[in-house]
Formats: C-alpha cells, sequence, structure tokens
C-alpha cells in the first residue's frame, strides 16, 4: 500500500492505492481529505474490510507501507483483526509499486485524453 498524489483539476489529491503483489492487480484507491494518522489507519482499515480483499485467502498477510511509520502498532492492530501484519518498509514498496504505478499512470492519462 503506498500513497500517491492524484492530479485533478482542483490539484493533487493524497490517495492511498495497493497492490497485490502476485497479481499486481490494483484494487484498493482511497482519496483522503486530509492526509493525517488517523486518515492512514482509516485506509488500512476499509482495505482490510474491502470485498477484493476479503476474497483473497489473506491468513498471515503482511501489508507493507511506505507511511504511518509512527502509528505502526496501531497499524498492525487493525491487521490483526484480520490475521496479518503491517511492515513499515518504504524501500521495498517503491520497488514493489514502481511499475503497477507506472501502469496506473499510463491508464489515467488514456482515460484523460
Amino acid at each position: 500500500m503506498t500513497l500517491i498524489y492524484l492530479p485533478t483539476q482542483a490539484g493533487s489529491v493524497p490517495t492511498f492505492v495497493a497492490f497485490d503483489q502476485y497479481s499486481h492487480y490494483c484494487f484498493f484507491v482511497e482519496p483522503v481529505e486530509v492526509l493525517n494518522e488517523a486518515a492512514m489507519m482509516k485506509a488500512v482499515g476499509k482495505l482490510m474490510n474491502h470485498e477484493d480483499f476479503q476474497r483473497i485467502d489473506h491468513k498471515d498477510f503482511c501489508l507493507f507501507v511506505d507511511f504511518g511509520e509512527e502509528i505502526q502498532e496501531e497499524l498492525n492492530l487493525i491487521a490483526q483483526e484480520h490475521e496479518g501484519s503491517v511492515i513499515y518498509e518504504p524501500e521495498v514498496v517503491e520497488e514493489a509499486t514502481e511499475e503497477d504505478l507506472e501502469a496506473l499512470f499510463k491508464n489515467i492519462i488514456k482515460q484523460d485524453k
């Protein structure tokens, strides 16, 4: 799960996106009005309850994030309710999502034309 800024007519909007590392499917997009700890926790909670996430056999899953280092314990509590954990590893997230984000932005540009 990573944080990106989506361009809009009103300016850039902070948005959380989550990719399945095996299928490279982007199955979660959550724009936020104010980027803060509460927004981060809410986004992780919504991800855990998202219907696409629920379809996956995700027992003992590990959600890598590039945000929320200071609230990792709280994020882990949310993930543990769903038999998983959260690890703050910005370098791993950047490497794992680089190609997926490129494809996502290319699709956004195509649809904008």
